[in-house]
């Protein structure tokens, strides 16, 4: 069974140990414009929120890829960057509906979470259980749907 990155905000410290550490990962440095998990914080409503991407079953950054650069993983489910396919045009930015595609202007690439190859270095990281790789099943689904709808209702940007 396929499975999904789960946010439960309501454990969110906004600590921000998911960007560093898949920054450390990836680009094996903490530089947390690198990272493929951001954290979003409501300071003033004291809520913070990692946001990463949901590997859309029909994904919009894939569809917007003429040079065939974003693949399905059919291990993870995982969409990923083929660099060496990747000319750096940024359509898939421009089509993420969530912003989960980053950009490396050195290397002029998009670069986007590939759920570290089924073991998500955020989730193994995160200190209070906020971030958790859990099997795809409906009612984690569903939550996850609830819990973005909950969140572009209450904390619209």
């Amino acid at each position: 069974m396929e499975k999904i990155i789960e946010i439960n905000v309501d454990k969110c410290t906004g600590c921000r140990i998911c960007e560093l550490g898949c920054s450390l990962r990836h680009e094996k440095r903490c530089q947390p414009s690198k990272s493929r998990i951001h954290a979003i914080i409501w300071a003033e409503e004291g809520v913070s929120v990692p946001v990463v991407c949901s590997h859309c079953d029909d994904a919009p950054c894939m569809d917007a890829c003429k040079y065939d650069a974003l693949w399905r993983d059919p291990a993870t489910g995982a969409v990923l960057v083929m660099e060496e396919q990747c000319i750096g045009c940024k359509m898939c930015l421009v089509a993420c509906p969530y912003g989960c595609m980053g950009y490396d202007r050195r290397r002029h690439k998009a670069f986007k979470c590939d759920l570290c190859g089924g073991d998500p270095e955020c989730c193994r990281l995160c200190p209070t259980g906020a971030i958790r790789y859990v099997s795809a099943d409906k009612t984690a689904v569903d939550r996850k749907r609830s819990f973005a709808g909950s969140i572009a209702q209450h904390y619209r940007v």
